[in-house]
């Protein structure tokens, strides 16, 4: 508990590479010798992207004290992160994340290399920027280390009074239980301690005035607490501890209960509904496949979900930043310190909150466009079966018009004497005759396709006429106007933060002379009217920016949403005038196909080409309906196969018409 070293930023000489150098003081040589050498051959064995790297073990030069020489972590340990006032609730939920893995695995490493750590603590704990840009978190201080397996125990005292297992702090500092011994599971109610601490800024058990004032309260809130409590709390001298099984309402970071309850308000939509987008194409993964094979997604590629249900129904809140702490009426240099503190935490609030707006504003900008491509897609995919539906449309007039002229025919009676004139009727002979139905749905076909047509033309100009789907869309001026206001406050920001380093140099002083004390007062002024100018800019400039960007793309949504369906109504007629028609196909086939076989092949052989018309327009609607089949089911992955299926298709058409 003493200290026995000092840290110092040094630099190779050959290469000005830096490095850390710990150096050991007087009172450390006054420790056992075999306790001096541990922590050396701790790091000698220790080898682990988790735990600071050892480079060397040098002696000084003129006093021939050993030290220690390992690499340098310029970002700092986790004690200074928490102390600035942007991380004064916790770190953000992204540090968070990457030092609980990173602090796992370097703990799961010292446990199966069989040592125990012993000083867990956020000042043990250094934080760095590796080679590729990513945060990485380090642990460090292997002075009270030692080997120590499962079945073992130690006696040693050693360790941070806040973060010592209960029973370690009663023998050290308490001093009960006299010759207990420890187990290598201290270390865990330590990294315990030390998580809650990094997830919300503040210990989980603090008696009034502080642990270290009223060590035995210390001891009854970590040792009286409850199953499932993870914090206990003293407000006022002598008072009732406050429980809690739960992270305050401060802390950054999302429980499982809230984000499943986000989720479920975000998407409680049917599957029927569910329409999903990646790198701005329809994504409809195999139910079947796995999470691992899906392609990468991140923050700027994030696998997209909207609705095809009215887009109106679902509003965004615009992130509460709370009010701008007041000073006392009486300037004190350590209360005024305290609430430029919280007044830069309130102002790094807001500016994080503009940061989340402009960013739900890019991403909902994303998913309008996915919807307007896709929209786009599936009307040109439509219009082009329109084309295809003129071409099957004149197949069916072509086939009709022959089978009538082979039919007028037959009633002049067989050629060359073929059959007999009781096989003559005025309309043909019973077995080409006709059903009377083939005549009245030929009509009724005629009919459907006009109509069609004209709600497909009409659908055609209105969507062509809304400047809503005019690519690109106009997502680029709320996007700057966002950034604007947000460059403001981030300068607003760096102006209080200059304050606030001042008050916190000045609190340390026990009094200020007078001009001093003037310029503090007027700093006190100052910093309060750019944090309230802060909060301005983002209530009125940023969230009014931010509403009009979202009504604008709800409104967008929902015209996607009733052109969705007008489409799909489309497809849906056309899938019926598809199935009529082949209808009518194989009704003419089976009366071309009698009159040959009445009249011989070789009355026909000059209109076999027209058999074969009808043949091939009645594959050409087959094709159709096939093809029409696979667009409510492409995805991604399949994009480069589908447009090998139009061109194939393209070309197919082509070839029928020259024919």
């Amino acid at each position: 508990m003493r200290i026995v070293c000092v840290v110092r930023h040094s630099f190779f000489k050959t290469t000005g590479r830096p490095c850390a150098v710990k150096c050991f003081n007087s009172v450390s040589y006054g420790r056992p010798l075999e306790v001096q050498q541990r922590e050396f051959e701790v790091l000698r064995k220790l080898k682990h992207r988790n735990i600071v790297q050892l480079i060397a073990i040098e002696e000084e030069s003129s006093s021939r004290v050993r030290v220690i020489v390992t690499e340098f972590c310029g970002e700092g340990s986790l004690y200074t992160l928490l102390s600035q006032p942007e991380n004064s609730r916790g770190l953000p939920e992204p540090d968070f994340l990457t030092f609980l893995f990173d602090i796992s695995d370097a703990m799961k490493y010292l446990r199966a290399n069989g040592f125990v750590h012993r000083d867990l603590k956020p000042g043990n704990i250094l934080k760095t920027v590796d080679e590729t840009g990513r945060t990485v978190f380090k642990l460090t201080d292997f002075g009270a280390a030692r080997p120590l397996q499962d079945d073992e125990m130690f006696r040693t005292l050693c360790g941070t009074e806040e973060f010592l297992h209960p029973e370690i702090f009663a023998r050290a500092v308490l001093q009960k239980n006299k010759g207990q011994s420890f187990r290598a599971t201290a270390d865990l109610w330590s990294i315990g301690v030390t998580i809650y601490q990094v997830a919300t800024g503040r210990l989980p058990f603090q008696p009034y005035g502080g642990p270290r004032r009223d060590r035995e309260t210390m001891f009854r809130i970590a040792t009286k607490k409850g199953k499932g409590v993870i914090s206990g709390v003293q407000t006022e001298k002598n008072g009732h501890i406050i429980w809690s099984r739960q992270l305050p309402n401060t802390c950054e970071l999302s429980g499982l209960a809230e984000f499943q309850e986000e989720i479920a308000s975000k998407t409680d939509v049917r599957a029927s509904e569910q329409q999903f987008f990646l790198k701005s194409r329809p994504f409809n993964p195999d139910p079947l496949q796995t999470l691992s094979s899906w392609t990468h997604t991140d923050a700027k590629e994030p696998l997209v979900l909207v609705t095809s249900m009215d887009d109106n129904s679902r509003a965004y809140t615009v992130p509460s930043v709370g009010e701008i702490p007041e000073f006392p009426y009486r300037p004190s240099l350590q209360e005024d310190a305290e609430n430029a503190k919280e007044i830069m935490f309130v102002v790094h609030k807001i500016r994080r909150a503009s940061c989340q707006l402009r960013d739900v504003v890019a991403l909902r900008w994303t998913a309008v466009e996915c919807v307007v491509h896709s929209l786009r897609a599936d009307f040109e995919s439509l219009m082009s079966h329109v084309n295809g539906l003129r071409f099957l449309k004149s197949a069916l007039d072509a086939a009709s018009r022959t089978v009538c002229h082979l039919q007028d025919v037959s009633c002049n009676g067989p050629p060359d004497g073929h059959g007999s004139s009781d096989e003559r009727s005025p309309l043909g002979h019973p077995a080409t005759s006709p059903p009377v139905h083939t005549s009245s749905q030929f009509t009724q076909l005629e009919k459907e396709y006009d109509d069609m047509m004209a709600i497909m033309l009409l659908l055609e100009g209105r969507l062509e006429g809304d400047e809503a789907f005019r690519l690109p869309l106009p997502s680029t001026d709320t996007l700057s106007d966002l950034q604007t206001t947000l460059s403001r406050i981030q300068h607003m920001e760096e102006e209080i933060s200059k304050i606030h380093q001042e008050f916190q140099r000045q609190r340390k002083e026990a009094r200020l002379a007078y001009h001093d004390d003037k310029i503090h007062s007027l700093a006190r002024e100052r910093i309060r009217v750019e944090a309230e100018k802060a909060r301005s800019v983002y209530l009125k400039e940023c969230s009014s920016i931010f509403q009009q960007a979202w009504t604008k793309t709800s409104i967008i949504m929902k015209r996607c949403v009733e052109y969705q369906a007008e489409i799909k109504e489309a497809l849906r007629l056309v899938d019926v005038w598809i199935s009529q028609a082949t209808s009518c196909l194989e009704e003419l086939k089976k009366i071309y196909v009698a009159i040959e076989k009445q009249w011989g092949l070789q009355h026909c052989v000059t209109n076999w080409n027209i058999l074969s018309y009808v043949q091939q327009a009645d594959a050409y609607a087959s094709l159709e309906k096939a093809d029409r089949s696979k667009m409510s089911s492409s995805s991604a992955n399949e994009e480069e196969e589908k447009h090998k299926q139009r061109r194939k298709h393209s070309a197919d058409r082509k070839a029928l018409q020259q024919r």
